[in-house]
């Protein structure tokens, strides 16, 4: 997917490109419409990178009570 941004829209705002995908990519993840792998792809980082990003922007990862359960009954399988 291609996203155009007219120039003029940032004549006054200092983000650059990185900045703004960061920017997109941190609230999408927030908002859980987009995954951790789907997030980082888009802002252009590395997973730590982007876990960084996280915790600079005050954000968490997105894992709760039925992703641990998951976890807990794959490492079952495993086992």
């Amino acid at each position: 997917m291609l996203l155009e941004i007219p120039d003029a829209a940032f004549t006054e705002s200092p983000l650059t490109a990185s900045e703004l995908r960061l920017e997109i990519a941190l609230y999408l993840y927030s908002k859980k419409r987009l995954s951790f792998g789907q997030a980082r792809k888009i802002a252009g980082l590395n997973v730590v990178e982007f876990q960084k990003a996280l915790t600079t922007h005050g954000l968490y990862l997105n894992y709760d009570a039925s992703d641990l359960q998951h976890d807990l009954e794959v490492a079952q399988i495993i086992r």
